[in-house]
């Protein structure tokens, strides 16, 4: 039997293999969603084992238009600053909700980088005013038009 894993961790797609292991089951893996339409055309499996939030798996957002592709970070943070729209959202309260796993400590620097390519990913062109305000010494807020 073929299994297809489509999952964008390596180390947890090998995990996902070798917790199956077994003489009758065969395993391919896919990173992406465009290395899984490919393998799966190519090798037909039986069995998909698929990563519901992959990158580059949907495109739920567009600006002017354009079809933006968001992390699932990116659109937590979005779906926070929307809803809390002219609020301003301290960076532990971000840190908190957008890893809220419980896992490993998180740098704050990794909350900078996701507002940063929210940032780039919303911003017009043609009006560069990003709708993500900095609040300095305090956090983020989505600003009210």
């Amino acid at each position: 039997m073929l299994i297809q894993i489509i999952e964008d961790d390596r180390a947890l797609s090998e995990g996902i293999a070798l917790a199956l292991k077994e003489p009758s089951l065969d395993f391919v893996q896919s990173m992406t969603v465009q290395a899984a339409k490919e393998a799966f055309e190519k090798c037909m499996p039986e069995l998909l084992i698929l990563d519901v939030n992959l990158p580059d798996g949907s495109v739920l957002f567009t600006r002017s238009g354009r079809e933006i592709s968001l992390s699932v970070n990116e659109q937590r943070l979005l779906r926070l600053l929307l809803e809390n729209r002219g609020r301003v959202l301290t960076r532990s309260v971000l840190v908190d909700r957008l890893w809220s796993d419980g896992g490993e400590y998180v740098d704050e620097n990794a909350l900078s980088v996701t507002v940063n390519r929210l940032r780039s990913k919303l911003e017009d062109k043609k009006d560069p005013a990003s709708c993500i305000r900095t609040v300095y010494g305090q956090g983020y807020m989505w600003k009210r038009k």
